[in-house]
């Protein structure tokens, strides 16, 4: 699969938060994400679109502080790796892989198979083109902070005593590193490192690899390369404790009250 034309505006600003999300995602979780960034700190936010409608563009071209790029896929695009992947003599650890994806979620019976493998590819490549928008929007010199678009920022955040390292990251507890939050800094080597992880997702989503977790897949396989820091749980809060400047609703954490409650004040 080849990607497509990158269009929209490229942030401007020295640093910026990112994030990434389709049409049905930006209206449940972005909106709030934008105008939480907005209340609550001084920063800019940039959103990168899947398939976006007119009115979500035009939210973001006329919204202070909010810029935005999107892209348009179709099945067509998909097609190459819906081939590879509906493959009966399919091999691991492809095969494994592809019972991963399908099993993640309950998989709709009503559906095809190819229509099922569909919905979870596009999934997984709207969460690993991030990046690679990323590497394309990104001028040398600006820092950003990467989150997943079901987040909340509650407080301004200060990153003032993030300057030692090329980019910071949350380790998790069992080991590897979790792809929804990156603080890059601005250096050489966070500049370098944001292109790497372009670089590697691209190539494997050019020759169909596409499967869920290859963002953290090639995540994982480059961050010993750099001079990498860790962030605290309060940047990636599942918890949702009070005292976290940012929530994250991991799966069915979405459906927690305690944040539908959150995002409420921001919608």
């Amino acid at each position: 699969m080849q990607i497509g034309s990158l269009q929209g505006q490229h942030p401007d600003s020295d640093f910026f938060v990112y994030a990434a999300a389709d049409a049905h995602y930006f209206d449940q979780h972005a909106r709030p994400l934008i105008n939480s960034v907005i209340k609550n700190t001084l920063h800019s936010i940039h959103i990168h679109l899947n398939n976006p409608r007119p009115d979500q563009i035009e939210l973001c071209q006329t919204t202070p502080r909010l810029s935005a790029t999107w892209e348009y896929t179709n099945k067509d695009q998909f097609q190459s790796a819906i081939n590879f992947w509906s493959d009966p003599k399919l091999a691991n650890p492809y095969l494994a892989r592809r019972n991963r994806m399908l099993g993640i979620k309950v998989v709709d019976k009503t559906l095809s198979f190819d229509d099922n493998l569909l919905i979870w590819l596009q999934k997984t490549y709207y969460a690993c083109v991030r990046f690679i928008r990323l590497a394309q929007i990104i001028k040398s010199g600006q820092s950003f902070l990467a989150i997943d678009v079901d987040g909340i920022v509650r407080k301004s955040l200060d990153f003032s005593p993030h300057s030692n390292h090329d980019f910071y990251l949350y380790l998790k507890e069992k080991g590897g590193h979790l792809a929804g939050v990156l603080l890059g800094t601005g250096g050489v080597g966070s500049h370098a490192f944001v292109q790497e992880l372009s670089h590697n997702i691209n190539a494997e989503i050019a020759r169909d690899n596409i499967y869920w977790f290859l963002d953290q897949d090639c995540l994982d396989s480059i961050v010993h390369k750099y001079n990498k820091g860790y962030l605290p749980m309060t940047y990636i809060d599942w918890h949702m404790q009070d005292h976290s400047a940012i929530w994250s609703a991991k799966g069915k954490r979405k459906e927690l009250q305690v944040f539908k409650l959150e995002q409420d004040k921001y919608r």
